[in-house]
């Protein structure tokens, strides 16, 4: 296992989690980050580097020519490497491109470096799978539980992204806030812009342990038509739209859950015919609610029962809300 003295090289992918997790999990002394020259990717190199320099960590960066020639990867990494006198004590392969991971194996078989793997899900722990060379035969040495939790702000930073936060305004939102506030089992941040003007916006963020989701609420009721007066079919598939497209792979996705919150009469649901078809298309978990929110300003009961063990579902928590007393 990694200690204070060691080296962890990384490959850098358009998801930085799976590097980030085993960082924060071994708190080596120096960290290589290994990159491409893809545009897209400096961003997120740069958040990871501030990351680790907040986290007292020494970055490295080597940038190779051609992510998809495995020989051309192999030899610009050994030669990079020689050049800065690092010596790896230990090598993450799950970033990068397949041809990145198979070059970094390789040098770690050359020369007996052990190598780290991190399987990810949304729903259960990470685990973290090591293995290593005992005369060039691999061996797998442990497979670990990552415990270590990355904050909803690290979590987007590392992204590349900057975020601003902003209560929440509309009176649905507020009772929908208020209540995952009072549950008390999660880290949860509102209003959630992740560019400077405002064209990101996702209305709640949420963290259970080391388990994310978005979270967009929208009330669903017939409202009159400005122009002609007459009450117009509610359109919920703008907030679905909303949801997915700020959580898709290349910003959120792999690692967050999607969660729709709708709010209509119990008599009114016909509103929202095919929906529930999209999100389960579109990998989106929904929840709906029923009750009168507005009088006094927060869920009924039902709802907050019906809301509880939709996210403890989704996020994957052990027992029921009833049993952890909320």
């Amino acid at each position: 296992m990694p200690a204070k003295s060691t080296t962890l090289v990384c490959l850098i992918g358009e998801q930085p989690i799976p590097n980030l997790l085993p960082i924060f999990h071994f708190s080596p002394s120096h960290v290589v980050l290994v990159m491409t020259r893809l545009p897209r990717l400096v961003p997120i190199v740069n958040a990871l580097k501030q990351v680790l320099q907040e986290k007292n960590i020494i970055a490295t960066l080597l940038t190779l020519s051609n992510e998809y020639s495995i020989s051309d990867c192999y030899t610009e990494l050994e030669e990079q490497l020689r050049q800065k006198d690092i010596a790896p004590t230990h090598i993450n392969i799950t970033g990068g491109t397949k041809p990145m991971s198979l070059a970094a194996f390789l040098l770690a078989e050359k020369n007996s470096i052990p190598v780290y793997y991190l399987e990810s899900n949304r729903e259960q722990k990470n685990q973290l799978y090591e293995s290593a060379f005992d005369n060039h035969i691999l061996k797998q040495v442990s497979v670990q539980n990552i415990h270590q939790q990355i904050s909803l702000v690290d979590f987007i930073r590392s992204f590349g992204y900057e975020t601003t936060e902003r209560q929440p305004r509309d009176a649905l939102e507020i009772a929908v806030s208020t209540a995952i506030r009072a549950c008390g089992l999660f880290e949860m941040r509102t209003g959630i812009q992740i560019d400077a003007q405002g064209n990101s916006d996702i209305d709640i963020m949420l963290r259970y342990e080391d388990r994310y989701a978005m979270i967009e609420v929208k009330q669903v009721a017939r409202e009159l038509c400005k122009n002609c007066g007459k009450k117009v079919k509610p359109k919920p598939k703008q907030a679905l739209e909303q949801v997915v497209t700020i959580s898709e792979q290349r910003i959120f996705g792999t690692y967050t859950n999607r969660i729709l919150i709708l709010h209509c009469a119990e008599d009114e649901v016909r509103n929202i015919d095919g929906i529930t078809d999209m999100c389960k298309i579109l990998n989106t978990k929904w929840i709906l609610l029923h009750d009168d929110y507005k009088q006094h300003g927060r869920l009924s009961t039902q709802d907050c029962e019906r809301l509880y063990t939709s996210l403890f579902k989704v996020l994957g928590i052990q027992g029921s809300p009833a049993e952890r007393g909320e």
